[in-house]
């Protein structure tokens, strides 16, 4: 019998009613924070930001695409291209279809996902090419100085764009999928640029010498588990 009044004398003091029904309650509250942390944990989660990234077969499957494809066009053509992991900020000379080097970078101050429209933050995932090489002379430089400008957007940028605007993923006052995205030097040690990627001096001095106009740059959110880049069956 104290028991009881004393179960009730604590459950008038918290506000409850019945003790049974604030233990289950803590109960469930405790299952429900568990699974929250489950599912997180099945994503992959960002490098810098910790920030969850959905991982999907048809993602695996786009990203696979065009790391097979830069490489492929490395090799094909004996020439430079450049491959950026996003979630693991890392970015990939290529020469002939064998890494040369490997450097930090730096992304949008909205780092995770594609780019959908001008301002959203985002760097942009798929493959472009080198228009123009800014080797950072007065007569050829960037704001950054050093710069590779990549030919965002691309055909498929602007249609997905346009079909974002039609689902009301875009803001209304926006008009344009943006643009002048670069490779350029800058600061890697956090995510500041408007949508580029942004690698120190000494690593863009490497690839202004070594990238051409026409070479290629792919972008993708992150390598898929289990992909390997010395058997890619190219």
């Amino acid at each position: 019998m104290k028991n009881k009044l004393l179960e009730v004398l604590i459950a008038s003091l918290i506000g409850v009613n019945d003790i049974s029904c604030q233990q289950e309650f803590r109960r469930d509250d405790h299952t429900q924070d568990l699974s929250r942390i489950d599912t997180r944990a099945s994503k992959l989660l960002d490098s810098r930001t910790l920030q969850p990234i959905e991982v999907t077969s048809e993602k695996n499957e786009s990203y696979r695409d065009t790391i097979r494809k830069t490489f492929y066009l490395s090799l094909r053509g004996g020439e430079y291209a450049l491959l950026v992991d996003k979630v693991s900020r890392t970015a990939y000379l290529l020469n002939a279809g064998q890494v040369d080097t490997t450097f930090a970078i730096a992304l949008g101050f909205n780092p995770v996902g594609d780019k959908l429209y001008k301002s959203d933050g985002r760097t942009p995932e798929g493959i472009y090419r080198v228009d123009w090489v800014r080797d950072g002379s007065r007569a050829n430089s960037s704001v950054f100085g050093l710069a590779l400008h990549l030919n965002y957007p691309t055909s498929k940028d602007v249609r997905e764009f346009l079909e974002g605007k039609q689902k009301g993923l875009v803001p209304d006052q926006i008009d344009s999928a943006g643009g002048n995205i670069e490779v350029h030097a800058g600061s890697d040690f956090y995510d500041w640029t408007a949508g580029c990627v942004a690698i120190k001096k000494e690593g863009m001095e490497k690839l202004v010498r070594k990238i051409k106009n026409g070479n290629y740059v792919g972008i993708v959110g992150f390598i898929p588990e289990g992909l390997d880049f010395n058997n890619l069956d190219l």
